[in-house]
Formats: C-alpha cells, sequence, structure tokens
C-alpha cells in the first residue's frame, strides 16, 4: 500500500540515496502542507514518492513494481525521474539518462580564489544560460528562481560562486541537502574563462561547506566524467527522466 506521508521523519529510510535525498530536502524545504508539493511512502519503506509541481521523484528501495507504475499514472506526471534501474522495474520508457557520481572524499582546496557564499540567483541563471548544450538546457527562469530562493531560506539549497574581474565565472549549486547527504545538481564555468580551474575549486567549496559525508552528482553520460574523477568523484549507477507523452506501462 501507498500511503500519504504525514509525518517527515517516515522519508528519513530513503535520505542516503540520491532520489531520497531530493525527496527529504524537498519535505524539509516545503513541509507537508504545500499546495503543489506532496509525499508517500510504500508499506514497508520499500520507495518514497514525491510529485513537485508535477514532477515525480521515485526512491527505489526495493519498491512494488506493480503498485507502483498503478500509482505513478494516477498522479499524471508530467515527467517522472529516478534510477534507471528502477524506471525498468516500473516499465517506464526512458527519455533521458545519465550518471550519478558520488564522493566522500572531497577535500577543500587551497583558498587560491574567494568563494562567494549564495550569489544572486539572477547571475547563477544567467551563466547557466551561458553553458547550455545539446544535454543541458536550462530550466525556466522563473520557477528557477522561487525554487532556488525558498530552498535556500530554508537551509536545503546552497550555492558557491566564483568572481573574476568582477564578474561571476563558475559557480556549483546544491539544491538538496538532508542528514548526511547533499546533490550537486549544476556546476557552471563561463567558456572563456574556463582552465584555470574556477569550477574545481567551486565544487571544492560547496562541498566544505555542506559538510555532509556524501555528495552526489548528476551528469549527462559521457559528459564530465575526467572532471569529476579528478575532484575524488566514483560511479554509482545511472539516473532516467521519462517526459509523459509516454503513458506508465501496466507490470506483467
Amino acid at each position: 500500500m501507498i500511503k500519504l506521508v504525514t509525518d517527515k521523519r517516515q522519508l528519513e529510510f530513503a535520505g542516503g540515496t540520491p532520489f531520497g535525498c531530493k525527496i527529504m530536502s524537498a519535505a524539509n524545504a516545503y513541509g507537508l502542507t504545500f499546495k503543489t508539493v506532496e509525499f508517500w511512502v510504500q508499506d514497508g519503506q520499500r520507495a518514497a514518492t514525491a510529485k513537485i509541481d508535477g514532477d515525480v521523484l521515485v526512491a527505489d528501495n526495493g519498491l512494488d513494481p506493480g503498485e507502483m507504475a498503478r500509482f505513478i499514472k494516477m498522479l499524471s506526471p508530467k515527467r517522472v525521474s529516478c534510477a534507471k534501474q528502477a524506471a525498468l522495474k516500473l516499465g517506464v520508457p526512458v527519455s533521458r539518462c545519465g550518471r550519478i557520481m558520488f564522493s566522500r572524499s572531497i577535500r577543500n582546496a587551497d583558498i587560491k580564489y574567494a568563494p562567494e557564499v549564495n550569489p544572486p540567483i539572477r547571475e547563477i541563471y544567467a551563466l547557466l544560460c551561458s553553458c547550455g548544450s545539446s544535454t543541458f538546457t536550462p530550466p525556466p527562469f522563473e520557477p528557477f528562481y522561487l525554487d532556488m530562493s525558498h530552498r535556500t531560506r530554508h537551509g536545503a539549497a546552497l550555492s558557491v560562486g566564483v568572481r573574476h574581474e568582477g564578474r561571476l565565472a563558475a559557480c556549483a549549486v546544491c539544491t538538496a541537502a538532508c542528514g548526511e547527504s547533499a546533490v550537486i545538481s549544476a556546476v557552471a564555468c563561463l567558456p572563456q574563462e574556463r582552465g584555470h580551474g574556477f569550477a574545481s575549486f567551486a565544487v571544492r567549496a560547496i562541498a566544505a561547506m555542506l559538510g555532509r559525508n556524501t555528495a552526489y552528482i548528476f551528469r549527462a553520460d559521457g559528459e564530465n566524467e575526467k572532471f569529476y574523477r579528478s575532484l575524488g568523484f566514483e560511479d554509482y549507477g545511472d539516473w532516467s527522466e521519462t517526459d509523459f507523452g509516454s503513458t506508465v506501462k501496466k507490470k506483467e
């Protein structure tokens, strides 16, 4: 049975995983009464699920795929995000996928640059837009701004920037932090400022400031692997997203 969460402690079992961290962090930031954010758990702590502005996140802890697939279909999501292995269990057609990496040993760099804590969100967004590619399209500005602002105010998000000649040259952004885990959701550096170590420093600085035992990153398949490995990240698994358009297939 899948039950609506009435106490945030019901989600704690999943907080150490990448998607569980995202779900638990959203619960900490928005609470359990926010109109566009809802949370559920599957009996036996088999899975945690959140619906945030139409997007559904699933943290698999041995989920019952048939029941969860029917439940997701009932939610009429715009998008479903979960581990790729969970998507395969659910029979969900994968629209995009990539790699999850993790580190438990990032060491803070020498203070070569001065990190800026929580630089203006508009500047972060402009920097992200400058790094758009075939595998990365920045989200619409307004929901990004409102969500990032809300999460930062409630201690569930953190960003670190590095300036060069007065301009934000690089940043690292965490949009999910809870317990002993955090997800670094974006790292960006102005194309003309690459090669100076700005982005590496931003990642080390944000990891040190977060102070969590485990930091996760989500990257597109085949992109930036060497960069993250140089910072001590290792393979964890695969992430997937499904756009609905498609429908959840009934599990046989």
